[in-house]
C-alpha cells in the first residue's frame, strides 16, 4: 500500500508540474483511495497509530503542496524541497521493495534501502549544486 501511495504522490507531483489536469485527477483519486484503505487498516487496529499519523501528515502535506503549486500559490523554493523529498523517498523505497518482494529467500535487512537513501541524497545534492554539469565539463576539458 505504501509503495503505491508513494508512486501516486510522485506521479501526482510530476503531472502537476506538467499541468496535465486529467492525469492529476486520476493520481489524486489514487492517493485518496489508498489513504481510505490505510485508514480502514488503522481503524481495524492493523496499523499502529503513530505510523498512521505520520502517513496522514505526509499525504496531507503532499496534496496541499501539489495543489498549491498547481494553482500558482506556492513559492518555487518550497516546491523544490518537495521534489527533493519525494525523489529521495522514491529512490530509497524502490530497492527496499524489490529486495523484499523478489528476493524473499535472503536475510531480512534494510541495507538496500539504506544504501539507496545515501545515494539518493548524494544525487539530489549533486543536482542542487550543479555538480554533475561541472564534473562533465571537467571531463570534456581533458
Amino acid at each position: 500500500m505504501f509503495t503505491g501511495l508513494l508512486g501516486n504522490l510522485s506521479l501526482l507531483s510530476y503531472f502537476i508540474k506538467k499541468r496535465e489536469t486529467e492525469v492529476v485527477v486520476v493520481q489524486t483519486l489514487g492517493v485518496v483511495t489508498i489513504y481510505i484503505v490505510i485508514s480502514q487498516l488503522a481503524m481495524a487496529g492493523s496499523m499502529p497509530l503513530p505510523h498512521y499519523a505520520v502517513t496522514s501528515v505526509v499525504i496531507a502535506c503532499g496534496l496541499v503542496v501539489n495543489f498549491m503549486n498547481y494553482f500558482h500559490l506556492l513559492n518555487p523554493v518550497i516546491w523544490r524541497y518537495w521534489e527533493d523529498f519525494i525523489t529521495i523517498a522514491g529512490l530509497s523505497a524502490l530497492p527496499q521493495v524489490m529486495w523484499s518482494t523478489f528476493i524473499p529467500y535472503v536475510p531480512n535487512t534494510i541495507l538496500p534501502g539504506a544504501v539507496a537513501f545515501v545515494l539518493a541524497i548524494l544525487a539530489v545534492f549533486m543536482v542542487s549544486f550543479d555538480i554533475c554539469s561541472l564534473y562533465m565539463w571537467l571531463l570534456l576539458q581533458g
